[in-house]
């Protein structure tokens, strides 16, 4: 036992950290110095107390691993308080966050929260009057314990039933050759019927790798292979990681799909929401610049807990920032990996310094005893599998399938890289897959279902067309830099109220119901043969080849085409000041119609290219009363 109540400071004297867990004791700071304090200063000068070494280490963890930036400039006169939290999911115990005030010109006080929790420790021996539901574990070790991470896997195997299973399509493998790795016998194998394997999600980074092509093929199948192969240190840990945890097959990508076969290659990318799914578990290798880092928590690592015993109680920190160590990290940048993790039935995830396991039915770290507590939950943005999860075996509406998944997860990615521009579709076909029984069929990103909400992105700061895909797509632009922003709900209207510019509403402008095909406004009334009664045959037109040839298009902007009938307006924007177009151009802007919604309409700045718009700027709401004020005329738009 590490001290006792004599060897602790006068001020650990005074905490009774029993009433802090129990009732939350000293919970409202009204005034800062009415409860046990320290500052900075006296913490380093008490190394004889238990508990300021505790306060310290927590501190030094923090400003040295960068998990709060704020840390790393704090003053000796920095005062630190225990504060405790409560916990949602044990509303009879409290968990004890550390902070550091500081008075800010003797007036205010700011507050700086550690990314670390203090827990009572599970150590065999609680005391009689104190019942802790949440509670730590004892995980200060050099070494990752595997054996209690098999625990996660055998807990979740037996007792979470349907919420682990798979999300997507039965026969998701059908009709291609899929192969894995043996992890005992170090080569490739086609993969057993039924089999149970485990996949990688890793940076490949810009680093050389063996690929799997059609000249090593039947190389790599013979019983150890891959021991005379130079593999990256990621994928060898993987290997042991699948050893340790008693796995017999492994799936990694650029040893498992034959890299110089395209329809293979091609094939293998449009089951990716399969892939993860259906993989018994997927190993998230969340630390390095690249595939030659490796995995830390497979080799010897830092200590990563500080515990303490205070009178009769042991106490430890749990770390709470896991979400911030995941989002930080190279993995969550890149384009693919987001859809290797969301579309996981469950995920061993190791960063740099811990492990934590993700399920259906939530989370699971090395440092706490049983599923971590709602109040520590990891943020749902990257790290959302048990919010989707949830929301797709929810039979949740449609529309709210859209706006609390698609939109999350659109935002999410479009501002993540690739290496190549062209994958930007391809690294997102798993989550579209994933999607599609709840949205329908996606063109270019955007479900055909709910297409006019699709129209409405918005962006901030300054992004880059890719010319490889429509204009009128979030696909279609490059948000990964200057510190971009893209918000898919740039039309704030309930879904229910959304229409298409080119679907009539029941207002004193747009008259009649989409049936009647007439237009018509205050000034005039036009009947536009074949128009569109639904929004679906905004796409249609795209099978309309001869349409295509007479507007005189190349392939991809006949692969891009949409056209529909609505209304223009050339603006002149000085005079709008609620218009703020995002382009640099003339004062007068044409703008279209994509959403009517009495009494606002939603309006699109395009640009003539040729016999074709291209969109040129964010879409901008403007009360319709203003905008049939402009003169609008109605024709067909072609937008590429």
């Amino acid at each position: 036992m590490e001290g006792n109540v004599d060897q602790l400071c006068f001020a650990c004297q005074q905490i009774d950290l029993r009433a802090l867990f129990r009732s939350g004791d000293f919970a409202d700071h009204d005034d800062k110095l009415d409860s046990p304090t320290h500052t900075v200063e006296t913490l380093r000068a008490q190394t004889h107390c238990p508990l300021c070494r505790l306060f310290l280490w927590v501190i030094d963890q923090t400003r040295d691993n960068d998990l709060t930036a704020v840390f790393s400039d704090l003053l000796p006169s920095d005062v630190v308080l225990l504060t405790p939290t409560s916990l949602p999911e044990c509303p009879s115990q409290y968990g004890l966050r550390l902070e550091v005030w500081r008075d800010s010109e003797g007036v205010d006080w700011s507050r700086l929260s550690a990314p670390y929790m203090l827990l009572p420790v599970a150590s065999g021996w609680v005391p009689s009057e104190n019942i802790f539901p949440a509670m730590a574990r004892q995980a200060g070790g050099t070494m990752f314990d595997w054996d209690y991470a098999k625990s996660w896997l055998e807990q979740c195997d037996n007792t979470h039933g349907y919420r682990c299973e798979s999300l997507v399509r039965e026969g998701g493998f059908v009709g291609i050759r899929f192969r894995v790795i043996d992890v005992d016998r170090e080569c490739l194998i086609l993969a057993p019927d039924n089999c149970s394997y485990t996949a990688l999600s890793y940076v490949w980074g810009n680093v050389q790798q063996p690929l799997l092509k059609t000249t090593c093929l039947d190389g790599w199948h013979i019983p150890g292979a891959f021991r005379h192969i130079p593999l990256p240190r990621t994928i060898q840990d993987a290997m042991e990681v699948c050893r340790k945890l008693g796995l017999k097959y492994l799936w990694v990508d650029s040893l498992c799909i034959v890299q110089d076969l395209p329809d293979t290659v091609a094939g293998q990318v449009a089951h990716m929401d399969s892939i993860y799914s259906k993989a018994y578990l997927t190993i998230i290798a969340a630390s390095g610049e690249d595939c030659q880092e490796g995995i830390p928590s497979v080799r010897a690592r830092t200590p990563i807990q500080k515990s303490a015993w205070v009178s009769d109680l042991n106490i430890a920190t749990v770390f709470l920032n896991g979400n911030r160590e995941l989002i930080n990290s190279k993995w969550n940048s890149r384009a693919w990996t987001l859809q290797e993790y969301v579309l996981s039935r469950r995920c061993m995830v190791l960063t740099e310094r811990h492990v934590f396991f993700s399920c259906g039915e939530g989370l699971r770290q090395e440092d706490i005893l049983g599923i971590r507590p709602e109040f520590a939950r990891i943020d749902p943005s990257p790290a959302a599998l048990p919010v989707i999860r949830r929301s797709l075996l929810s039979n949740k509406p449609d529309d709210i399938i859209m706006r609390d998944l698609y939109e999350q997860l659109t935002r999410a990615y479009a501002l993540r890289f690739t290496t190549y521009q062209s994958d930007i579709i391809n690294a997102f076909t798993g989550v579209t897959g994933a999607l599609e029984p709840y949205l329908g069929r996606f063109l270019f990103g955007i479900p055909e279902d709910f297409f006019y909400f699709g129209l409405c992105w918005v962006f901030n700061a300054s992004c880059r067309r890719r010319s490889l895909f429509p204009s009128w797509s979030w696909a279609g632009w490059d948000f990964t830099g200057n510190s971009a922003s893209v918000n898919m709900f740039g039309y704030r209207y309930g879904l229910e109220d959304h229409h298409l510019g080119w679907v009539h509403t029941h207002n004193k402008y747009f008259n009649g119901g989409p049936a009647s095909r007439v237009w018509r406004s205050g000034r005039f009334s036009m009947t536009i043969n074949g128009a569109p009664n639904h929004h679906k045959a905004l796409y249609g037109l795209l099978g309309q080849e001869s349409r295509k040839e007479d507007l005189g298009l190349n392939d991809d902007q006949k692969a891009h085409l949409i056209a529909f009938v609505t209304y223009f307006a050339l603006v002149d924007v000085a005079r709008q000041p609620n218009l703020r177009p995002t382009v640099e151009s003339s004062k007068h802007i044409l703008f279209i119609i994509i959403v009517a919604a009495a009494p606002d309409v939603m309006i699109l700045p395009v640009e003539k290219r040729g016999a074709v718009f291209e969109r040129i700027g964010n879409p901008e709401s403007m009360n319709e009363i203003e905008w049939f004020a402009m003169n609008p005329w109605v024709d067909w738009v072609y937008l590429v």
